[in-house]
């Protein structure tokens, strides 16, 4: 997996991953917790098919965000603070290691899902938020265009 995102990676945007990283360095460690956690968690609840383009992968995205979130929140109390990090370095990773318009949309989309439910309930435990997101891909919307991922509004979107 290591060898296939560093294949793709745009190495021209690291330098601005290097200077995002050193303006926020309290959350470096809390954003690899939680992208390994999210990442055991997805292989545990789904194995192979969070990888994909599809509702699991969906449901790792929005926990993803989330995570990220619950677990730079224990070093800096400061839920906007926080939540502009996720975004920041969520929006990074897409650019780093570059996707097609379709599954960036996608990809996107249930990050800010995972956020949103952050900011909605931050107080939730993991556990809680896994339970709440995997009640939540029974739902997900299957998204064609890229367009299409806004129109979802609050629902997760997968393309296969």
């Amino acid at each position: 997996m290591i060898r296939k995102i560093l294949r793709m990676a745009d190495f021209k945007e690291l330098p601005g991953l290097f200077w995002l990283v050193l303006k926020h360095p309290l959350f470096i460690i809390p954003t690899l917790e939680a992208t390994k956690l999210t990442m055991q968690i997805a292989q545990r609840e789904y194995g192979e098919k969070h990888k994909g383009n599809t509702a699991e992968n969906a449901f790792r995205h929005a926990l993803w965000s989330f995570i990220i979130a619950k677990k730079c929140l224990k070093w800096n109390n400061n839920i906007p603070k926080v939540l502009r990090w996720v975004k920041l370095i969520t929006e990074k990773h897409e650019v780093i290691a570059p996707n097609p318009p379709l599954e960036r949309a996608m990809d996107e989309h249930n990050n800010v899902l995972g956020m949103q439910l952050f900011e909605q309930s931050p107080n939730w435990e993991i556990a809680k938020a896994v339970s709440h997101l995997k009640t939540a891909i029974t739902t997900a919307k299957k998204i064609e265009k890229p367009s299409e991922a806004d129109s979802f509004g609050d629902e997760l979107v997968y393309i296969t």
